[in-house]
């Protein structure tokens, strides 16, 4: 758990899991079925608790897909008991395929301020590179978690990432 602390703030990135619901062949990590336990949470909440004169905690979200122990991150919150004056941030990295309604509408419950969303290109090159068991149109599946979030958040601060090649640059801003 990378911890950086610069005066009276902490940043943590947490990794919720190693496990991811894409088959990349590209991926940094190897896939496996490790997941954060509540013991672990503890732990870190722990630490946070010992920080003297925090002023803002800033959490990042992150895993092979994190939605995928989301009730890892729903436990970390319903533990967390900050005073007050410490300001609390927090990110998700998401491929967005797990960004279901339900996760949506939980999200100011559990704090998440902003989400980054990575996609692989437009829809052909992202569902070759980011295939999974329940559709080969992971693509259009996000899309639509997206539609979703925005018909339901229109409030919400939410970033995307893109792999692209340079002669697909253009084209990706017609679907964005």
């Amino acid at each position: 758990m990378p911890m950086r602390s610069v005066q009276h703030k902490l940043d943590l990135t947490i990794a919720t899991t190693l496990d991811c619901n894409y088959s990349r062949f590209y991926c940094f990590e190897k896939k496996q079925k490790a997941y954060i336990t509540e013991k672990v949470v503890n732990n870190i909440i722990s630490r946070i608790n010992q920080k003297q004169g925090l002023k803002h905690l800033h959490i990042t979200w992150f895993g092979g897909e994190p939605l995928m122990a989301y009730d890892k991150i729903e436990y970390f919150n319903s533990k967390l008991n900050l005073p007050s004056s410490v300001y609390y941030t927090t990110n998700l990295i998401t491929n967005g395929y797990y960004l279901t309604k339900d996760v949506i509408l939980s999200l100011r419950k559990n704090k998440i301020d902003a989400i980054r969303l990575t996609l692989d290109g437009l829809k052909d090159s992202h569902n070759k590179r980011r295939r999974c068991k329940e559709t080969k149109d992971t693509f259009t599946a996000v899309f639509n978690n997206i539609d979703t979030f925005m018909e339901h958040e229109k409030r919400y601060y939410a970033y995307h990432t893109c792999k692209l090649r340079r002669k697909k640059q253009a084209r990706v801003y017609r679907v964005v």
